[in-house]
This record gives structure tokens, C-alpha cells and sequence, in this order.
């Protein structure tokens, strides 16, 4: 029974490096024929270093090493930061397996009756994790081979001390375990300790951080895809309308004409509507006009949606005009005005009183005071952006136009006064 575990563990010693590469890595092996016939070889020298004796740290990185050149068709740098990953986390591994073999199990009450039978249920229960986590990163580990190939030297500095400070703090467990450890080491282990304690708040922090800006990333990226749009059916109506207009004028002869023709023949009623169809059709431009493009799309696009949605009883006011220059990025006003005629629409589908929409554009020394007011149900301001998610009255959206604001160093202030909810900017 020992002596098949025995063999078992030399067996499983020796193909956990080829496997770990493999699985976990994405390493390819090389095409040539001959490692067929190093296979074997490699083979003999494990059963050498892990069935004659416990092998030394030493032969066993050299082990590691020679397998990776030989076997592995990578470049150098790449072999030499697999090896690095490889070695630490194998040797975590070893030593996590080792602690729950000695401290959970009855081996670690006689420990050295049992050290060479720890060594072998410890390489068997290792091959075994290695094994389950290469089939669970198996279709992912192309894009880990990617990862250590392009790893930059400082990230990998860090992964190392990451790694290799924890596998400092399993050693000083292990050598206190074994009554191993002078006075120096275990000042040596505190410091490690310490230092490992420090490393996991700094990653801690680290996370949240990353997590956050890519969270703000993926809404900038949303917001500015959603500017694209609009920018893009704005010169699309633009072609179609100048197109529109080009038929019209190449045109405009055949329909004086047909006016002449109807009006020779004393038919005045059907000349009338001849003459209002053609005026429809020539209505090219927007009702409102800001001074802005982009400005302008939005909001004569808006406020048609929200006739649509109303009727044409609703009040629209617009004051006020964008200067030429208007000091602020074009897809960073599209996400204001978006968001902010956003929030009217909402209001007003669930707003039964007479609803009524101003906006008012000043220039006040090379900043823009921007002001939308519109007819609402009771809002309360203060919690007007606890979530995101809820799109009652005029809470989506805010933090997006409050974000916008506080890039350009502006200021915004929204109220609710006598039924009406008021978003004010300095921009």
C-alpha cells in the first residue's frame, strides 16, 4: 500500500510541472518529436529526487527549470516568469497541504514516525489540486499565457512578494510547528507578518479602487456611446434634409407649373394643398435654436418626444443662446442636456397637472448658466440620487450631470418650489 503511494507520488511529482504549465499557464509544448524521448529521461531524474530521498530545494528549482526550457516551445523572459509563478504557488501549495495534513490529521501527532508518509499524501492531495484548477482554467488559459507574457517587471515584483510573504508566514508556521525557529527567525516572522498584514489592506484598497473607476469607466463609456448616437442621427438628418432640399430645388420648376397649370384651370382649392404639401416637405429646420448644434438636436429632438408622449398642450420656453465657443466638451453637454430633458420626460409621465418646460441659457463671464425647470409632483432633493436604479421623478441621471459639473469646477444646485423642479448649473 505505501510503496504503490510511494510510486504514485513519484509519478504525480514529476507530471504536476508538465501539467501546471499546460492547464494553468497556457504554455505550448514544442513540436519537435525529441521530447518524446526526454519525457522518459525527466521521468527517471524525478523518481531519482522524489522516491530515493526528499529532494533539496535546489535540485527541485533546477527540476522545474529544465522542464520548462526543454518541453515548452516559450521565449526565455516568459520561462523565467512561469517558473517564478509556477514555483511559488507550488510551494504554497506544498505548504498550505502539509499545515492541514500535520494540524488536522492524527499523522502530525507522531511526526517524525510519519514525515516520509506526510511527504507522500502531501505530493498526492498537491497534484490533485493542481489538476482540478488546471481543468477549471483550462479555456481561460490562453489569456494567462498572454498575461505572464506581457506582465510588466514592477506587477510582477509585486505578485512575487505577495506570494512569497505568505509562503514566508506558512514556513515560520511550519519551522515553529517543527520547533525549528531561533529567537531571531520569529522576530524575522512577526516583521513578515506585519509586512504580509499591510500587503493585503494596500491590495484590499487597491480593489475597491479599480473596481470603482471601472464602474465610472463603463458609465462614461455608456454615456459618451450614447452622445455618439446622438450625433450620429443628427448628421443623418442633416443628409437626408439637404437631400431632401437638393430634389426640391432640381425640382422647383416642374412644380411652378403644376401650380400654373392648377391655377389656369380655376383650381384654387387644389393649388392650396399642392402649395401646403410643398411647404411641409420644405420645413427643414429645428423650431429651437441655441446657438449649439448639438444643443440643438437634443433639444428640439426632446421636446418632440415629449409632444408625442403629451400632446402639443405642453409649454416649451427657451431662452437665451450658447456662445461660439462654449468652453465645454460636446459630448460633455450632450450628457447634460440628455440626462437632464431625460429626467423631464420622466417627470412628466407620471406629473398629471399642466405641464410646463423652460430652459435658460446666460453667459456670465466665459461660464454658462444653465437652468431647466419643468412642472413635477413633489420631489425630495436631498435624496434625489441614493440609487441609480430608481428612476422616480428626476433621480436618474443626476450623478451623471453632477459629474459633468464638478470636471469643469461648476456648481449645481436643484430645488422644488411651488411644484416645480428646478436644476440649476454653473458651468
Amino acid at each position: 500500500m505505501i510503496y504503490g503511494l510511494k510510486v504514485l507520488s513519484t509519478f504525480l511529482s514529476f507530471i504536476k510541472y508538465i501539467v501546471f504549465p499546460i492547464g494553468i499557464m497556457g504554455f505550448n509544448l514544442r513540436k519537435s518529436k525529441l521530447k518524446y524521448a526526454i519525457i522518459p529521461i525527466l521521468g527517471l531524474t524525478a523518481a531519482y529526487l522524489f522516491n530515493v530521498n526528499k529532494p533539496t530545494v535546489t535540485a527541485e528549482i533546477l527540476f522545474q527549470i529544465v522542464i520548462l526550457l526543454v518541453l515548452f516551445d516559450e521565449k526565455i523572459q516568459t520561462i523565467i516568469r512561469g517558473f517564478i509563478i509556477e514555483f511559488v504557488l507550488v510551494s504554497l501549495i506544498d505548504l498550505m497541504v502539509w499545515l492541514i495534513l500535520v494540524g488536522i490529521t492524527s499523522l502530525g501527532n507522531d511526526y517524525d514516525d510519519y514525515e516520509r508518509k506526510i511527504f507522500i499524501y502531501g505530493n498526492c492531495i498537491g497534484f490533485i489540486i493542481i489538476f482540478l484548477a488546471a481543468l477549471f482554467l483550462y479555456k481561460r488559459r490562453k489569456d494567462i499565457a498572454e498575461v505572464i507574457r506581457n506582465i510588466k517587471i514592477k506587477e510582477l515584483i509585486f505578485v512575487i512578494a505577495v506570494m512569497g510573504t505568505l509562503g514566508i508566514v506558512v514556513a515560520c508556521i511550519q519551522g515553529a510547528y517543527l520547533g525549528e525557529m531561533t529567537l531571531s527567525i520569529q522576530r524575522m516572522a512577526m516583521i513578515v507578518a506585519v509586512i504580509f498584514l499591510v500587503i493585503i489592506i494596500a491590495m484590499s484598497v487597491m480593489f475597491v479602487y479599480v473596481v470603482n473607476s471601472r464602474k465610472i469607466l463603463m458609465e462614461i463609456n455608456d454615456l459618451n456611446e450614447e452622445c455618439m448616437k446622438y450625433q450620429k442621427n443628427y448628421y443623418e438628418r442633416l443628409i437626408t434634409e439637404d437631400s431632401e432640399l437638393r430634389a426640391f430645388r432640381h425640382d422647383v420648376n416642374k412644380h411652378y407649373n403644376a401650380i400654373s397649370a392648377l391655377l389656369n384651370e380655376n383650381d384654387v382649392e387644389q393649388a392650396r394643398d399642392y402649395v401646403n404639401e410643398l411647404i411641409n416637405r420644405k420645413d427643414v429646420h429645428f423650431t429651437y435654436k441655441t446657438g449649439n448644434v448639438v444643443a440643438d438636436y437634443i433639444i428640439n429632438g426632446e421636446v418632440q418626444a415629449i409632444k408625442q408622449e403629451n400632446g402639443d398642450d405642453v409649454k416649451i420656453q427657451i431662452l437665451g443662446k450658447f456662445p461660439q465657443s462654449v468652453g465645454i466638451e460636446q459630448t460633455d453637454l450632450c450628457i447634460i442636456l440628455a440626462n437632464s430633458l431625460d429626467n423631464v420626460k420622466e417627470a412628466f409621465s407620471r406629473f398629471e397637472g399642466k405641464k410646463e418646460l423652460g430652459i435658460t441659457i446666460q453667459n456670465h463671464k466665459k461660464r454658462i448658466i444653465l437652468k431647466i425647470e419643468n412642472t413635477s409632483q413633489p420631489v425630495d432633493v436631498k435624496n434625489i440620487n441614493t440609487s441609480k436604479n430608481d428612476k422616480k421623478n428626476h433621480g436618474y441621471g443626476i450623478s451623471n450631470i453632477r459629474r459633468v459639473v464638478d470636471k469643469y469646477n461648476g456648481t449645481m444646485q436643484i430645488k422644488y418650489v411651488d411644484g416645480r423642479f428646478l436644476l440649476e448649473m454653473l458651468i
